[in-house]
C-alpha cells in the first residue's frame, strides 16, 4: 500500500453532525481552538520562583496560580481605561519616553535643568541669565549644551 492509498480522514462536528474535510481545512478550524485550549491551560500554571510555569501537579501545589485573565476586555470590563489611545504599544512607548526624559533632566546639573525649563516654558534667553544671575552669552551656550545633550540621550526615540 502507498501512503495515498491510505489517507486519513478528518472530521468537524458542525451542528451534532459529522462531516468530512480535507486537512488543511482541519487544521485551520482547529488550531485556533488548540490555541486556546493552550492558553486556558498555561493560564492555571502556576510561577516558579524563576520565573517559569510550573509543570507539577496543581491539586498537589502549595502555591495558587499567580493573576488570572489578563486582556483589555478584562481591564474595561473592571472600569480601567487605559486612555483614548487604542494603541498600547505606543503607549508604553510614550511612557518609557517620558521616564528616559526625566532619567536625562535628571543628570543635568541644576542651573542646567532649571536654563531647559525656562527655555521650555518660553522665557527668553535674557529672562533666564537675570533669574540665574550669568550673562545672556552663558545662557546661550548652556542652553545649546543642553538640547544637544538630551538630543543625544533620546536618540533612540525618534
Amino acid at each position: 500500500m502507498t501512503n495515498d492509498a491510505v489517507q486519513k480522514q478528518y472530521y468537524l462536528d458542525i451542528e451534532g453532525e459529522q462531516v468530512a474535510v480535507s486537512k488543511e481545512v482541519y487544521l485551520a478550524y482547529m488550531q485556533p481552538v488548540w490555541r486556546e485550549q493552550k492558553r486556558v491551560e498555561r493560564q492555571k500554571r502556576c510561577i516558579d520562583e524563576n520565573g517559569r510555569r510550573c509543570m507539577k501537579d496543581c491539586s498537589q501545589c502549595p502555591k495558587t496560580p499567580s493573576g488570572g485573565v489578563l486582556s483589555l476586555e478584562k481591564f474595561m470590563t473592571d472600569g480601567l481605561d487605559f486612555s483614548s489611545s487604542d494603541n498600547v504599544e505606543e503607549e508604553c512607548v510614550r511612557r518609557d519616553l517620558r521616564q528616559a526624559i526625566r532619567f536625562a533632566l535628571g543628570a543635568l546639573s541644576n542651573s542646567d535643568r532649571e536654563i531647559f525649563l525656562r527655555a521650555v516654558a518660553g522665557y527668553k534667553e535674557r529672562e533666564i541669565a537675570n533669574f540665574l544671575h550669568m550673562s545672556q552669552t552663558n545662557v546661550n551656550k548652556r542652553k545649546r549644551y543642553v538640547f544637544e545633550y538630551l538630543r543625544k540621550q533620546l536618540e533612540a526615540y525618534r
